[in-house]
């Protein structure tokens, strides 16, 4: 699987990729679905949906600001993502952990659904995947905004460590 460059990161966090993205699980469910009525020709409009996921990233523009909830979702995400680099508060790990599972699960049983042609199944799972979705990046903010203000509260630190070291050198130079 291919990594996402920064660029592509950035585009990726576009309200509007963001936004289009939950459409594709719908469509992906509705072309699936639709082999009960166009059999195999389906598998061309899975291929596209298939294909747009791909592209959707590419195709928005690169927005400059993290004040749009849909981008510090996303910027969340990949603090996430680099948890092994980055550190990411104790109190964040259950309920990723958990809203990731629940995702999964919702995923999988609309999936279920769509294979024994389960409207019900299938709908319910749909809307409970997109809601978790939602919940998980909101998650995401919440992590992104985090880690803001630690970076914050380290700049500030190192700023006025790096004042007091000029303090120091400078009256260094004035006692000698």
């Amino acid at each position: 699987m291919e990594v996402l460059t920064n660029l592509i990161w950035k585009k990726y966090a576009n309200p509007w990729s963001v936004w289009v993205r939950f459409i594709i699980l719908p469509l992906l469910i509705m072309a699936a679905w639709s082999r009960v009525w166009i059999a195999e020709w389906s598998l061309v409009l899975i291929s596209l949906t298939i294909i747009w996921i791909w592209f959707n990233p590419r195709v928005f523009q690169n927005k400059q600001t993290d004040n749009l909830w849909t981008m510090q979702a996303i910027l969340g995400e990949r603090i996430w993502l680099n948890r092994k680099n980055i550190y990411v508060p104790e109190q964040h790990f259950f309920v990723i952990y958990a809203l990731q599972l629940f995702v999964m699960l919702s995923f999988f049983s609309s999936v279920v659904g769509v294979i024994i042609l389960n409207i019900w199944l299938t709908v319910m799972s749909l809307v409970l995947t997109c809601m978790s979705m939602c919940w998980f990046l909101d998650r995401m903010v919440w992590l992104y905004n985090d880690d803001k203000q630690m970076r914050d509260r380290n700049k500030l630190k190192l700023q006025q460590q790096q004042r007091r070291s000029t303090r120091k050198k400078h009256l260094s130079k004035v006692t000698v």
